[in-house]
């Protein structure tokens, strides 16, 4: 079997692995009270929205894979189904297309250069708690240009501008202006907030000089970490 007919097998097993968590609704029918009712949410517009979500991830997997020529993991091994079901399980919950695609891109990152499962398996539960606007945050914060003044040689990004104009001023172009037309204020700040607490922006105006808490962030290197899972440097095929 070829490289990438060995491929498409394990993942057809993965998938049918996952398929196979239906037969649970056997037993959730046994439920007392909401059973039925639990069971008609998975069997009906719930498990529907999940397959097509769950096909339009394989579509997005395949487009993406046709890209690589070999792939140098070895498909056979179970931490592949594994990891294969975790992505399965997160991509047939995902919302938008684009944040299906960011989980093909992580498959796609894990066949061709064989990263530590652990770290694979990590990436996958960190991208399925992201939404697209912490993504879209992100992506600001890590293409910011270096401050002035106070931030000299500090890549950082505001949530807003300021009425009054300090030294802290005269950075990239705050995160509403970027994003304001898709998000708002407390959208922004609420999502900021998220992401620093789990570790992926630091709150640098904390201790500075003329500066607000909650206002100024800078990407961590977890932010780059997860960056280079979803956004690697254009890989040649191997």
């Amino acid at each position: 079997m070829t490289t990438n007919g060995a491929l498409k097998a394990s993942i057809d097993r993965a998938v049918e692995r996952y398929a196979s968590a239906d037969t649970l609704r056997v037993a959730v029918q046994l439920v007392p009270v909401v059973g039925g009712a639990i069971d008609t949410i998975l069997s009906g517009r719930g498990s529907r929205l999940q397959l097509a979500r769950l096909e339009r991830f394989i579509a997005q997997l395949q487009e993406r894979l046709r890209q690589v020529e070999i792939g140098n993991i070895n498909v056979n091994d179970e931490e592949f189904v594994d990891f294969m079901i975790t992505c399965l399980e997160r991509a047939s919950r995902a919302r938008t297309p684009e944040k299906s695609c960011r989980f093909a891109e992580i498959v796609a990152t894990q066949v061709t250069e064989a990263r530590p499962w652990d770290e694979a398996d990590m990436a996958a539960r960190l991208l399925g708690d992201l939404e697209d606007i912490h993504m879209s945050i992100l992506s600001a914060a890590l293409a910011a240009p270096g401050g002035m003044n106070a931030f000299a040689g500090v890549k950082v990004v505001a949530l807003k501008s300021h009425s009054v104009e300090t030294l802290l001023d005269g950075l990239s172009a705050p995160l509403l202006n970027e994003l304001g037309s898709q998000y708002s204020l407390i959208s922004l700040r609420l999502a900021c907030s998220e992401l620093v607490a789990r570790g992926l922006l630091h709150d640098e105006g904390v201790g500075r000089w003329d500066s607000i808490a909650m206002t100024y962030f800078v990407a961590t290197d977890l932010a780059t970490w997860l960056a280079n899972w979803t956004h690697p440097t254009r890989r040649s095929a191997v």
